[in-house]
């Protein structure tokens, strides 16, 4: 995310949402995996195969069956789109992704095994990064303030369409490979084309490079019990609050008899916008306790008009995962929690130079952690990458939220 909230409404601060460096491996059809699955002898649960191979080719793999979207993998725009992903995904699988599974594996890997749900607060469509560091998540809730959009039917295209396809997700992912995250106010630009108009056909071509197969993409509604299918807005009272609308992928690993999914919704996180919307807070409620990952998330929660949706966090988080944008350090330094420091502590960016943290840098000073071996954040150039990670204490009651 990328916001300067000093004296401006929420309304008018420009998320920026981090995305994993979404790369490539080879110019072959298969995907590059970043951990090696024993083979099952269980049968693979179905799954929608147009739904799948129009994942693949979004994100430059040719699709399952040859014969399908030849309209689009035919192009020398899209064989050329095909060619730099693999090569690009490879990369970095090489040089970055194989340190975040060793990592993870070593630092945190009883928290992996034990999610069942992983919020992530001000995500956008970044499931890539949600699911390489949380893999065994049974639900992954995600939200942004990016629009919903729809997966684009590849066989209508004709060649022009096609090649302004290819275009559109070039530029949609411009600045992934640099920095691994979108500022939001380009990405709520780019993501407004013809055919990649929201955060569902980012959300599938990730999907697809993390070797999934779609089984379902459901519109629905939030609910405070959780999600319903979408209702007939034209059928709502004049007066009526228009339903918060959600998009549900469900997906499967290949090879895997377990379904998991990630949902996406659109709304303001500010105390305004949750008070106006307050079906918002019951509906991630339903989902505590939780796991909760935050990554280059613009300080929002160190400004008082995120109290509401921080102290839900707090509440209803058993294990924190993020960088220094994310909760304040002096609320996570309490009894409540067990911090864990990785990495270093550089003073924010200039974009976010309110946001610097003297008690974190004094921490980090007194801890001296081994340097963090994999990009997180926004010292994307000088590779100063820091995280904490805090556990809830089981033995201490939560302290109070602070006001500022």
């Amino acid at each position: 995310m990328f916001h300067r909230f000093p004296n401006i409404r929420l309304t008018s601060l420009l998320l920026v949402v981090v995305f994993p460096i979404l790369a490539c491996q080879q110019t072959t059809a298969s995907p590059v995996k970043v951990e090696i699955q024993p083979q099952s002898s269980v049968p693979e649960l179905p799954y929608d195969r147009v739904l799948t191979d129009t994942a693949r080719v979004l994100a430059g793999m040719m699709p399952e069956d040859p014969s399908r979207f030849t309209n689009i993998t035919s192009l020398p725009s899209w064989q050329a789109y095909h060619s730099q992903m693999d090569a690009d995904w490879a990369s970095d699988i090489e040089h970055r992704f194989k340190a975040v599974v060793d990592w993870r594996d070593r630092e945190i890997g009883p928290l992996v095994n034990g999610c069942k749900t992983l919020m992530y607060p001000f995500a956008g469509p970044d499931i890539m990064n949600a699911y390489q560091f949380f893999p065994k998540c049974d639900n992954y809730v995600l939200f942004g303030l990016e629009h919903l959009g729809t997966e684009p039917k590849l066989d209508r295209l004709s060649a022009t369409e096609g090649d302004r396809l290819v275009s559109d997700v070039h530029e949609a992912l411009s600045d992934l490979f640099t920095r691994h995250y979108f500022i939001t106010e380009t990405m709520m630009s780019e993501l407004t084309g013809s055919y990649v108009n929201g955060t569902l056909p980012i959300m599938l071509l990730m999907l697809a490079r993390l070797d999934a197969h779609i089984m379902t993409v459901e519109r629905l509604v939030l609910t405070e019990k959780g999600l319903e299918a979408a209702v007939n807005e034209s059928s709502l009272p004049a007066d009526a609050l228009r339903p918060i609308p959600a998009v549900r992928v469900t997906f499967v690993e290949r090879g895997s008899q377990r379904p998991q999914s990630v949902i996406y919704f659109r709304a303001q996180a500010e105390n305004d916008g949750l008070t106006k919307r307050p079906v918002v807070r019951a509906f991630l409620r339903h989902y505590a306790p939780v796991t909760t990952m935050l990554k280059s998330a613009s300080y929002l929660l160190h400004d008082p008009q995120f109290s509401l949706i921080r102290q839900d966090l707090l509440q209803d988080s058993n294990a924190i995962l993020q960088d220094d944008s994310g909760m304040p350090f002096r609320i996570l330094n309490t009894n409540a929690w067990r911090l864990t420091l990785y990495g270093r502590y550089t003073k924010p960016v200039p974009d976010f130079n309110y946001g610097y943290q003297k008690d974190l840098e004094q921490a980090y000073t007194a801890a001296n952690p081994p340097e963090l071996p994999f990009s997180y954040g926004y010292h994307w150039r000088d590779g100063h990458f820091g995280v904490m990670l805090a556990i809830r204490n089981p033995t201490a009651e939560p302290s109070p939220t602070p006001k500022k």
